[in-house]
């Protein structure tokens, strides 16, 4: 009978051991969204103002 709570015991630690590597993977998932997310709005802002910039000086040329 000493038994059972050995292995409720160990049966709680895998559980929350998988339940771990679930969750730290979903972590590391929406965290490289996020990150992938905002590059790609940095990088359109700056090739929009980069391309503002070319239109703007080629504009200026022509007058």
């Amino acid at each position: 009978m000493s038994k059972a709570p050995e292995t409720a015991i160990i049966h709680g630690v895998r559980t929350f051991s998988l339940s771990m590597r679930w969750w730290l993977g979903l972590a590391f998932a929406v965290i490289a969204a996020a990150t992938a997310v905002t590059v790609a709005q940095g990088m359109a802002k700056r090739s929009e103002s980069a391309f503002r910039q070319e239109a703007e000086d080629r504009a200026l040329e022509h007058k």
